[in-house]
C-alpha cells in the first residue's frame, strides 16, 4: 500500500496512491508494485515521478530499509538523491519496548497483572457482570468504570497508557471484586479463585501501584510525541520535539510526577491498605535512565542521512529565535568565547547549504534558482521576524503571503515539508484494508479494492460532501436498459 505526500506553497497533502498484490513480498516486487500504482492509478510516467521523488518513509523492516537489497536501496539506484526515513513513531515504540523488557517489575506489572486482568474479564461474561456490581454499589463522584484493555500487540504507545489508566481508575472496583471472589462461599471455580488471590496480592503491593503511577507519568509525554508524529501532515522537523519529551522524562528523576505524587507519604491507595515497598525505587531509576538513553539513541541515528534530517529544523518555525539578532546567527555553531556579533555565520545557512547540496539537481529540474534562494533566505527570515512569531504563522500562511517575493526559498521549504516523519498513514490504511477485505469479502479483486479504498481515503467528509455532482454524473451515464 502506497501513499504519496506532496507540498505546494506550504500546504501539505497526502494522497492514497493504491495497493498492489505481489506473489512474494520482496523488495524487487514492492518497487514493481510502486511503479504499477504510479502509472496505472496516478497516470504518471515512472521517469517523471522518480525525478521528483525525494524520500521514502517506512517501518524498519529489512525489506524496506536494507542497505543493499531494501526498497530504499533499489529506489536510490534509480534516484540517488532520495533519503530513507525509518518511521519515527515506530522508532519510539521500539525504544520503549526494548527498554521496558529489561525491567523485572515491568514484566510483572504488564506481563502478569495487566495482561492477566484483561483476559480475566474479556474471556468471562460472568466476571465482567460481577465487576459491575461493586461499581454500582460504590459509585461516587461520577467515577466511571473502565474495563481493563489489552496491553500487547502491534499498537502505538497510547494503548499501553490506556491500559494502565483503566486499571488505576477502576482500581477500587477491581480490588473489591477480587476480594469477593476470594471470600465468597458461593460456587466459584478453583481457577477463578486462585487467579483472584494472585491479582489481589499484586494490586495491594505498593511496588506494583507505584510502578503503575510511574508508568502514567512516563508514558504521557511519550504518547504526546507519538501522536504528534502520527499526524497526517506532521513534518520531519517534529523530530526535534523529542528533546522536549526527554526533558520531561528526565525531570521525573529529581521530582515525582503528578500521578506518583498521589501516593507520596501514604500507605494506602483509594483507601486500600498497601504492603511495604521493596524494589520500586531501584526500578524507577532504571526505567528513567533506560528510557532516556534509548530514545536519545534512536533519534540521534534517525536515518541514513542524519545531517540532512537535522537540517530540516529550519522549517520548524517554533524553533526560530524571536529576536532578530539571534535569528541572524546560527546558534548551533556557537563557540565559547565568541560573541553573537562576532560570528559571521547566519541562522540556518549551514542547514540550507546541506539541503541544496543534497537536492540541488531536483530543485534545478523544478526551475528553482538555487543561488537566488540563498539571498531570499536572508530576506525571508527578516520578513518572518517582522510578522511577529508570537502569532505563530505557519508555512501555508507564509507561502501565500510571500510566494511572489521569495519563490525559490519557498520551493526549498516545500521540499523539506514533503518529508514524512512516519508511516502512520500507511498503518491506518492497512486498518481500513482489514475492514474492507474481510473474511466474507476475501475474493475482492485488486481493481475493486483500489476503488473502494480510494473512496474511503479521497472522498470529502460527510459534513462537507456535496452530492450534486455525483448525482448529475450518475444520471448522465449511459444506462443499460432491461
Amino acid at each position: 500500500m502506497w501513499f504519496i505526500r506532496s507540498c505546494t506553497s506550504g500546504v501539505v497533502n497526502v494522497h492514497f496512491a493504491g495497493v498492489h498484490s505481489t506473489d512474494k513480498a520482496n523488495a524487487e516486487n514492492l518497487v514493481i508494485g510502486l511503479q504499477t500504482v504510479v502509472q496505472e492509478n496516478l497516470k504518471i510516467q515512472w521517469n517523471d515521478f522518480k525525478s521528483k521523488l525525494v524520500a521514502l518513509s517506512c517501518d524498519g523492516a529489512s525489506v524496506n530499509t536494507g542497505n543493499k537489497g531494501g526498497v530504499g536501496a533499489l529506489l536510490k539506484n534509480q534516484q540517488p538523491d532520495i533519503i530513507v526515513i525509518h518511521c519515527m513513531a515506530h522508532r519510539l515504540e521500539l525504544s520503549l519496548k526494548d527498554v521496558l523488557k529489561k525491567i523485572p517489575l515491568y514484566q510483572k506489572v504488564v506481563g502478569t497483572l495487566l495482561k492477566g486482568l484483561f483476559y480475566f474479564y474479556h474471556n468471562s461474561a460472568l466476571n465482567m457482570a460481577m465487576l459491575r456490581n461493586p461499581y454500582k454499589a460504590l459509585k461516587q463522584g461520577g467515577v466511571k468504570l473502565l474495563i481493563p484493555t489489552r496491553t500487547d500487540g502491534t499498537r502505538w504507545v497510547g494503548h499501553q497508557l490506556l491500559a494502565v489508566k483503566n486499571v488505576l481508575t477502576s482500581y477500587k472496583f477491581i480490588v473489591d471484586h477480587m476480594e469477593q471472589l476470594v471470600e465468597t462461599r458461593e460456587r466459584v471455580s478453583t481457577d477463578s479463585k486462585s487467579k483472584a488471590k494472585g491479582f489481589l496480592a499484586m494490586l495491594k503491593s505498593r511496588d506494583i501501584v507505584s510502578f503503575l503511577l510511574l508508568m502514567v507519568d512516563v508514558l504521557s509525554p511519550l504518547k504526546y510525541l507519538s501522536l504528534m508524529l502520527q499526524e497526517e501532515k506532521a513534518v520531519l522537523a517534529n523530530q526535534h520535539q523529542a528533546h522536549c519529551t526527554l526533558e520531561a522524562v528526565k525531570k521525573l528523576k529529581s521530582s515525582d510526577g503528578p500521578f506518583l505524587r498521589k501516593i507520596e507519604g501514604k500507605d494506602s491507595y483509594y483507601g486500600i491498605q498497601l504492603t511495604k515497598e521493596r524494589v520500586f525505587k531501584f526500578a524507577k531509576q532504571s526505567v528513567l535512565n533506560e528510557v532516556t538513553l534509548a530514545v536519545s539513541k534512536r533519534f540521534s541515528d534517525f536515518c541514513q542521512d542524519v545531517t540532512v534530517v537535522n537540517a530540516t529544523k529550519i522549517a520548524d518555525l517554533k524553533a526560530w529565535p524571536e529576536d532578530w539578532e539571534l535569528l541572524k546567527v546560527f546558534s548551533s555553531n556557537f563557540v565559547k568565547g565568541i560573541t553573537w556579533s562576532q560570528l559571521n555565520i547566519y541562522f540556518g545557512d549551514n542547514e540550507l547549504n546541506l539541503i541544496l547540496e543534497k537536492f540541488g539537481g531536483i530543485l534545478n529540474s523544478a526551475d528553482a534558482n538555487v543561488e537566488q534562494a540563498e539571498m531570499e533566505w536572508i530576506m525571508l527570515k527578516k520578513a518572518v521576524n517582522e510578522s511577529d512569531l508570537k502569532d505563530s504563522p505557519d508555512w501555508e500562511f507564509l507561502g501565500k503571503k510571500y510566494k511572489q517575493q521569495f519563490p525559490n526559498i519557498l520551493a526549498i521549504v516545500d521540499l523539506i515539508l514533503t518529508f514524512s516523519p512516519s508511516s502512520a498513514q500507511a498503518e491506518r490504511g492497512f486498518s481500513q484494508l482489514k475492514i474492507v477485505k474481510s473474511d466474507l469479502r476475501n475474493r475482492l479483486g485488486q481493481n475493486s479494492l483500489n476503488n473502494i479504498l480510494a473512496i474511503k481515503f479521497l472522498s470529502d467528509d460527510i459534513q462537507t460532501f456535496d452530492p450534486h455532482n455525483a448525482i448529475q454524473h450518475f444520471f448522465l451515464q449511459q444506462r443499460i436498459e432491461d
